[in-house]
This record gives C-alpha cells, structure tokens and sequence, in this order.
C-alpha cells in the first residue's frame, strides 16, 4: 500500500472531530439527556481512530482499514447499543462520521487491491 494516501488524513480528521465533537455540539447550544454514554463514546471511539490514522501514516496496513470500517459500524449502532438515540444530535453525528469512516476505508481496500491486480 502506499504511504500517506488521503484516507489516512480523512480518518485522522474524523477522528479529532470525534474526540471535539461533544465540546462543539454542546457549545452550539443543545442539551441531551444521556450525554454521559455519548460523550464517552465519542471520545473514546475518537481516539481510537486517531491512533488508527498514525499507525496508518507510519506504515498502513490493511487491518488497520478494517478496524476503521469496525469503528464506523460500531458508531452507527451506538446510539442504540447505548441508549442515547434520543439525542439527535450526537445520533447524527455519529451515524455520519461512522458512515464516512466505512467509505473511507472501503476505498482505501478497493484502492489496494486494484492497484495489486
């Protein structure tokens, strides 16, 4: 695999916005219930895929874009797994940026594996 593609940037992008994210929707003026669960999950979830995204830029491998396509699952049934679904925005959010976690990976599978062919 190449080093350095845009999908390590993107992930390490998405996964700052992960770790932010909290601070920021709640800064544009929503309140939530669970946020507890929430919060966390972002955080914790965050720093994971920024780790993935160094380890990435240092020498990528192709497990690393599975577990990335494992945290954007994971972000996609987290609201319901833990029971914060009711908070729209973080619902949102997370369903997004797992979503685009997915794609990003799943383009840099297909990338590697074209380029092998």
């Amino acid at each position: 695999m190449e080093r350095y593609g845009w999908q390590d940037w993107v992930i390490l992008l998405l996964g700052g916005w992960l770790v932010v994210s909290p601070f920021a929707l709640r800064t544009l003026g929503y309140e939530s219930g669970p946020a507890l669960a929430a919060d966390w999950n972002a955080y914790i979830v965050g720093v994971l895929a920024l780790g993935l995204g160094i380890a990435a830029l240092l020498a990528r491998r192709i497990w690393e874009e599975w577990a990335d396509i494992a945290l954007g699952v994971w972000l996609i049934v987290s609201p319901w797994v833990l029971s914060f679904a009711s908070d729209r925005p973080m619902t949102t959010n997370v369903i997004v940026v797992g979503g685009l976690m997915i794609l990003v990976a799943a383009s840099t599978i297909a990338t590697d594996r074209t380029s092998h062919a």
